[in-house]
C-alpha cells in the first residue's frame, strides 16, 4: 500500500507542476506543446 501511495503522491505532484508550468491553465483544449513548454516533466517518466 505505500508503494502505490508513493506513486499516487508524484503522479499528483507532476499533474501540479504542470498546470503551475501552464499559468494555472486546466482546460485541455488550450494545452498543447508540453514537450516544448516542459521537457523534463515530461520526459522524466520514461526513465
Amino acid at each position: 500500500h505505500v508503494v502505490k501511495a508513493f506513486f499516487k503522491a508524484i503522479l499528483f505532484m507532476r499533474s501540479q507542476s504542470i498546470i503551475h508550468s501552464l499559468n494555472d491553465e486546466q482546460d485541455i483544449q488550450k494545452i498543447g506543446g508540453l514537450f516544448k513548454a516542459i521537457p523534463l516533466t515530461i520526459t522524466s517518466p520514461m526513465l
